[in-house]
This record gives C-alpha cells, sequence and structure tokens, in this order.
C-alpha cells in the first residue's frame, strides 16, 4: 500500500450499515471506496474486478460469508487486507480462533461510529486492528502466559518473524526484508503458531505486543 490512494470495497449485508460505514470511510485520508454489495458472490466478483487495498467484509451475509469470501482471498493470493465486521456477540463469534488470518476483526457492538475510522487507518498503516471486546478475549486467553515459570524459548528467527509480523508485512515482505524463500517464511510462521499455541498472524502480533517482546517501534 505504497500508493497514494488507498482503494476499498464495503461487502455488507444491510444497506444502511453499509452507508454508515462509506461515510466514516469518507474521513479517512486518502481512502476511495470503489464497490461495494450486500452479498458474498457479489463481494467476491467485486474483489476479483478492483482488486482493493482494503475489503471490509461481514461474517454473516447471504450466498457466501465473510470467512469464505476471505478463504477464496487467500487461496487466490490476493493481497487485499481483510477487515472482518460482526453484531454477534456470541462467545464464538468473539474467540480468536474464529477470525483467523483477518488482517482486522470489528465487533460493531463496541460501536461503529468510534472503531470503523481507527480500523481502516490501521489496516491502511500495515497493521492489525481488533475492537475492544474480541481484543479483551484474546488477551484473556494469553494471560496464563505471563503466569508461565518457564518463558518460551524464542530463537532468533522467532522473533524476527514476529517483528515483521506486528508491522503488518505479508509472507512476501517478510522474505525479502529477511532474504529468505517465501516458503521458508511460511514454515517458520507455522512451527511460531505451534510452539506459541496460537493459530492466526493476528494472535501471533497480539501475542508479541502483549508480552512485551519488543517495542512495536522498533
Amino acid at each position: 500500500m505504497n500508493s497514494a490512494e488507498t482503494t476499498g470495497i464495503i461487502a455488507v449485508a444491510d444497506a444502511d450499515v453499509r452507508n454508515s460505514i462509506r461515510k466514516f470511510a469518507g474521513q479517512v485520508p486518502n481512502f476511495r471506496v470503489v464497490a461495494e454489495a450486500g452479498d458474498g458472490k457479489e463481494a467476491l466478483a467485486q474483489l476479483l474486478k478492483y482488486t482493493p487495498d482494503i475489503a471490509v467484509l461481514e461474517i454473516r451475509m447471504p450466498l457466501s460469508t465473510g470467512k469464505e469470501v476471505l478463504e477464496e482471498i487467500r487461496q487466490r493470493n490476493l493481497q487485499t487486507r481483510v477487515l472482518l465486521t460482526t453484531t454477534n456477540d456470541c462467545s464464538d463469534y468473539l474467540m480468536p480462533t474464529f477470525w483467523t488470518e483477518a488482517h482486522g476483526y470489528l465487533y460493531t457492538g463496541d460501536g461503529l461510529e468510534d472503531w470503523i475510522v481507527p480500523a481502516l487507518k490501521t489496516l491502511i498503516q500495515g497493521r492489525h486492528f481488533v475492537s475492544p471486546t474480541p481484543l479483551e478475549v484474546l488477551r484473556n486467553q494469553y494471560a496464563s502466559f505471563s503466569k508461565q515459570s518457564c518463558p518460551l524459548a524464542l530463537t532468533g528467527a522467532d522473533v524476527a518473524i514476529l517483528k515483521l509480523t506486528v508491522r503488518g508485512k505479508s509472507d512476501k515482505e517478510m522474505a525479502k526484508a529477511l532474504d529468505i524463500p517465501v516458503r521458508t517464511v511460511e514454515k517458520r510462521k507455522a512451527r511460531l503458531r505451534r510452539k506459541i499455541g496460537v493459530n492466526s498472524t493476528v494472535e501471533l502480533a497480539v501475542y508479541a505486543v502483549t508480552q512485551h517482546l519488543f517495542d512495536t517501534a522498533e
């Protein structure tokens, strides 16, 4: 996302909510909404047509869910960063394993008007975003780590991956920064997820920050 303008699509079933997101998105400098969709099938079609930088995808959409669209994005190796949104406060929807591989997760019950602009700005900057309620669930999940008598033994390679993850770097960008093949990055991330006991890139980033492994400004 190095260009002056960042493009995005909004795929949300409720037209009023889409309008609200578009209105708030207008407050984000150099961000342009290029398309909207009310169901998952149309969302995927717009994604393939415009290949936007950012996609706001509602979890529960007709025809295909936001998670299913996200899976298609990953399978097609699109570089679009995904902000999943949900109105559902069921505990299952707030658990980090539910939003695996999204770049951001916004529970609208935290306040769409308060959090959509920060969420978009954060993703545009290449970082991960989680709104307060699911973030608290994530922090509680990691509370046990701080009580471990034997902290995890992280290698230099582990820390390097974690630093780049916190900065929101893609696997390809990590490979370039570390001068290693993309496949090696994928293997190291998978091994690191198993070591820490998490399932997603967002969880890796939050783990690193909550455990104060290093200054995120490094």
